[in-house]
């Protein structure tokens, strides 16, 4: 009875332990002792958490590309912190080879001291080309500079504002060639800018006419409309040559109601480019020439003995809004 009480009690003491025993391993030696062992301890693990399950990655779908023309405008990003800091996702080269193409559309990005960038604006074909619309303006205090030059890199125009202010400016652009933007700032303020532009291709049917062996044909008792302009890239654009067939001798009157702020000249030579009667008018004049002619084919140029922008400030000059009116009678 006496062994039985203490492997009771062994086992009972065993269970205060600080790792629990499952059960009493009893083992009786050689006269008769008893020895009470607790069994091996039992240690639970937990089992390891779960893996959590895969990140799930949106990745923006491609944009859809616009047609042919001009390239394709990014949608109008929000504006940019206050603060403008190089390098950063918006700031733009200041080398043309590092040039940012742009088209139609709004462009925002960031100005500071010293900083300057440059945009390349490529116009897709077109005879007579296309006019640009340009505004610049800073978020509160820049102070704006904007240039503007041809695909040699040659200035063709350059204006800048007050602080606070807005820069309007267009450019005449030949069709298929470049021109490059260059923005800067006078004073070295810290903020965003925004670059907004338009373009308007300019009818012309006429053109390219700008020497004798493109000469747009002229009936007689017939008239034409046309702009005297000089896109950028293309300076033999500045001239207008037409052929007008004469079918018996007698007299031919030329007029030409020139467009505002153009100086007009009309020139006339033969087949054989023999000069024939050449007058020349006032800015805005509207001018007649009359002369003798024979059966046969004449070359008519007009032109002007001014020079004519290709870029400039504020809205686009009458001389690419309003045409001129070329008249020929007998």
């Amino acid at each position: 009875m006496s062994h039985r009480i203490s492997v009771t009690l062994a086992c009972l003491a065993s269970a205060t332990a600080a790792v629990a025993a499952s059960s009493c391993a009893v083992r009786v030696r050689p006269g008769g002792a008893v020895v009470v062992r607790p069994a091996p301890a039992r240690v639970y693990v937990a089992p390891a958490p779960a893996p959590p399950p895969p990140r799930v990655v949106y990745r923006a779908q491609p944009a859809q590309l616009p047609p042919a023309g001009y390239p394709a405008q990014p949608p109008a990003p929000a504006a940019p912190p206050m603060g403008c800091v190089d390098p950063a996702d918006r700031d733009i080269s200041d080398r043309f080879e590092q040039a940012m193409p742009i088209g139609p559309g709004t462009t925002v990005a960031c100005t500071y001291r010293n900083d300057a960038d440059v945009f390349i604006v490529t116009a897709p074909p077109g005879n007579a080309g296309h006019v640009l619309v340009y505004t610049l303006r800073g978020a509160q205090e820049m102070a704006p500079v904007m240039q503007v030059l041809d695909a040699n890199r040659a200035s063709l125009h350059r204006h800048s504002g007050p602080r606070s202010s807005e820069l309007k400016g267009w450019i005449h652009i030949a069709g298929g060639t470049s021109v490059y933007l260059r923005v800067s700032q006078v004073h070295g303020v810290n903020e965003p800018y925004t670059l907004t532009l338009a373009a308007n291709a300019l009818a012309e049917p006429g053109e390219p006419n700008g020497d004798v062996e493109r000469a747009t044909p002229l009936k007689e008792d017939g008239f034409v409309q046309a702009y005297l302009s000089n896109p950028a890239n293309d300076p033999a654009a500045l001239n207008d040559w037409y052929r007008v067939d004469i079918g018996h001798d007698g007299k031919m009157i030329l007029d030409v109601d020139m467009s505002q702020d153009i100086a007009p000249v009309v020139e006339v030579v033969t087949a054989m480019r023999k000069p024939v009667a050449r007058k020349t008018g006032a800015r805005s004049e509207r001018i007649q020439l009359p002369l003798p002619v024979q059966r046969g084919s004449y070359y008519v140029r007009v032109g002007t003995y001014h020079s004519v922008a290709s870029a400039g400030e504020g809205d686009p000059p009458t001389w690419l809004t309003r045409p001129y009116k070329l008249t020929v009678s007998r």
